[in-house]
């Protein structure tokens, strides 16, 4: 089971945010296409949020931010799910989730669960670096 990022560019947080009054603006990154999209307040140059679900970010909060969860329930047999595995958004930039299960799954079985995590953070500052020099979003 793998979540939906909460993204300005999904329709139904698109019509909320705008609803409130943010204002969502997209912008074509790199010679790849990517368009990010980012919530504003109207008007204004701040603050370019990429999220539109978020527990801090009070700036967005009259603009359609919100920090309600989506909530799923499962049933899991750790037979067949052996871990459940929660990550803050930068984890997930520029590492899939697919890679990230393998990986994760044939560390925890060798070396425990503390190593798989640790080499995790590693794994996901290194992307960062890779793709953003010195900058890293959250990786916890």
């Amino acid at each position: 089971f793998e979540t939906t990022d909460h993204k300005p560019d999904l329709l139904a947080e698109q019509t909320r945010v705008e609803a409130s009054g943010g204002e969502i603006r997209s912008k074509s990154v790199g010679s790849d296409g990517w368009v990010l999209h980012r919530i504003f307040v109207q008007g204004q140059e701040y603050p370019g949020l990429a999220m539109s679900r978020s527990l801090g970010d009070e700036t967005l909060k009259t603009c359609g931010v919100i920090a309600k969860p989506e909530i799923h329930e499962l049933q899991l047999d750790l037979e067949v799910d052996p871990f459940l595995l929660l990550a803050s958004d930068g984890v997930w930039e520029f590492i899939m989730s697919e890679q990230v299960i393998r990986a994760v799954g044939k560390r925890i079985k060798k070396d425990g669960p503390e190593a798989a995590i640790r080499w995790l953070q590693e794994e996901a500052r290194n992307q960062w670096r890779m793709e953003e020099g010195d900058y890293c979003d959250d990786i916890t």
